[in-house]
Formats: C-alpha cells, sequence, structure tokens
C-alpha cells in the first residue's frame, strides 16, 4: 500500500510541477522563464504538497493516538508519525533558506 501511495504522490508532484510550468509557456507574449523562476517554482510547489502531507499525516497520526487505547506499540507509531511530520515539516521551511545560505558562497554573484 505505500509503494502505491509513494507512486501517486510522486505523480501528483509531477503533474502539478509541468502546470506551473507549463502556463507561462502557452502564453504567446510572454518572455521564456528564467531558470531561478522556475527552481523557485518548484520549491513552493513541494512546500505546499509537503505542508499539506505533513497535515494530513498529523491528523491520521491524532486518531490513531486516540484510538490506541492502552496499546502502546499504537501509542509509539503514533508518537513517531508526528515526529517525522514536525521534523519533516521543519525541514520543509528550513531548506530553502539554507540552501540559499550555503549556495551563496559558491556561486558568482
Amino acid at each position: 500500500m505505500n509503494k502505491v501511495l509513494d507512486k501517486a504522490k510522486a505523480g501528483l508532484i509531477g503533474i502539478a510541477m509541468l502546470a506551473q510550468l507549463a502556463v507561462p509557456a502557452l502564453a504567446a507574449d510572454a518572455p521564456p522563464p528564467i531558470i531561478g523562476e522556475v527552481v523557485a517554482r518548484i520549491v513552493t510547489i513541494i512546500q505546499y504538497l509537503g505542508g499539506l502531507f505533513a497535515m494530513v499525516t498529523l491528523a491520521y497520526a491524532g486518531i490513531l493516538w486516540m484510538q490506541a487505547g492502552h496499546d502502546p506499540m499504537n501509542k509509539d507509531k503514533a508518537k513517531g508519525m508526528v515526529e517525522k511530520a514536525i521534523i519533516g515539516t521543519v525541514l520543509l521551511i528550513i531548506g530553502p533558506a539554507l540552501a540559499t545560505w550555503i549556495f551563496q558562497g559558491f556561486l558568482p554573484s
């Protein structure tokens, strides 16, 4: 089941990225997008989809945690899901800024 969900997520991300990149290309008067703009769009799409996925994961983990009752195995599973969703969200927020900060020292102005 996880492989199917992973393939579906990858497909949705790919479709969303192509749609974002294709819209300016369809306009006859629009100049071609600059590489930086394209990368910024891709990063934004990934951040939105990652945030949506984190919200769904947190909701599912909360439901799992409430239904766990006295079963410590399900509580630990839900707790792990919450931790991973929060770590992923922090990385989604900090990642682009950190990458920009690192590569500014290596790339010419």
